[in-house]
């Protein structure tokens, strides 16, 4: 189906008679609506994505050389960070941003979530973090489709599995592309 949202048979699922015999019908809840990216507004949203991530790209390019050379002088390692992250349909990915952490931060912890005044993150990093600038390489993951720019922010398979049964619903966030903005 072809269609933004699809209400599934909501009219008879939720109606109730009340005591004057009418029928009455509340709201769609989250769980009536489900989105479909399918059709004209799939096509819409891919193509407002790769302009406006290209656009964004060769506007910071400036900006991004900075950071990159600001980076390189700071610390030792790549300029780069990659990492696994999951997207739509639970597909993995490799998320590209400025490295913010000393280089091989994780060979000994494995994955961890980055805690406040964490000591793995440069002070550069810290400074990069805080005005989201390490975030400006992921406009490459949207413009080569594992992201959009906006849609819930991806997360770490590792990470993925312990939040599926911590919070409730976390796995919903997989039936839309992964975000760079975030839905919030």
């Amino acid at each position: 189906m072809n269609q933004i949202y699809q209400l599934r048979d909501h009219a008879t699922k939720d109606a109730k008679s009340n005591r004057y015999g009418s029928v009455e019908s509340k709201a769609p809840s989250a769980e009536d609506v489900s989105v479909s990216a399918g059709g004209l507004y799939a096509s819409v949203k891919r193509c407002v994505d790769v302009l406006g991530a290209t656009s964004l790209g060769l506007i910071l390019a400036p900006c991004m050389a900075l950071v990159a050379c600001a980076i390189k002088v700071t610390s030792e390692g790549p300029v780069l960070y990659r990492q696994r992250r999951l997207t739509e349909g639970g597909r993995e990915f490799m998320l590209v941003k400025f490295r913010t952490m000393k280089h091989n931060a994780e060979r000994e912890s494995g994955a961890v979530v980055a805690q406040l005044n964490d000591s793995r993150v440069t002070g550069l990093g810290k400074i990069l973090r805080k005005t989201r600038l390490d975030e400006l390489p992921q406009l490459w993951n949207v413009i080569r489709g594992d992201m959009s720019l906006i849609g819930p922010r991806p997360e770490r398979p590792e990470l993925a599995k312990s939040f599926e049964k911590k919070i409730k619903g976390f796995n919903k966030r997989l039936r839309v592309k992964a975000g760079l903005t975030g839905l919030a």
